[in-house]
């Protein structure tokens, strides 16, 4: 039973009421959700970014929340690209950098993957992507392989690393 509503589930009508109620409440739930999905997709068609972008490796936020270069971190970045624009695999990357006892972005011990994850990233050349990920009916955040749009920001904050240097590591 409950109180508030003054509903007795044990009967029909009761039972009737509990069910209309769920879907009235479901449906705002879902309306709710769209108004949150569109105003997202109103700022990345306006170019402005989510607040992930500022954990990348290499970039922090300025008082006026814009992107900025962080010096040090930056530098690691730039001996990333230059070893790999000299031919040498990601797996040597991982081992100089170690050896050298340079934190990964996590504060521990480089990884191949890691590497990988650095040489591919756009935004090191100063561009972005929006929507990379989007969460599914479950609300379980997956990687967008289509399922959503993406926008693609060219010179959107100041590059690390040159972007013709960027293109020849590809």
């Amino acid at each position: 039973y409950f109180q508030l509503q003054n509903i007795n589930t044990l009967t029909t009508s009761g039972e009737l009421l509990m069910t209309i109620q769920g879907a009235f409440a479901q449906a705002e739930s879902e309306g709710a959700s769209q108004v949150g999905k569109m105003a997202y997709q109103r700022k990345f068609q306006s170019g402005i970014r989510s607040h992930g972008s500022d954990r990348t490796y290499g970039f922090g936020v300025d008082e006026y929340g814009e992107l900025c270069v962080e010096p040090e971190q930056a530098n690691v970045i730039r001996f990333i690209f230059d070893l790999a624009e000299q031919g040498v695999w990601a797996s040597k990357i991982k081992e100089k950098l170690n050896k050298e006892n340079i934190p990964s972005p996590g504060g521990r011990k480089w990884n191949d993957s890691q590497i990988a994850r650095v040489l591919r990233n756009v935004m090191y050349k100063g561009d972005i992507i929006l929507q990379k990920t989007y969460r599914d009916s479950r609300r379980i955040s997956r990687p967008n392989r289509g399922e959503a749009d993406r926008w693609y920001i060219a010179d959107d904050h100041p590059p690390i690393v040159d972007p013709a240097q960027w293109e020849r590591v590809q």
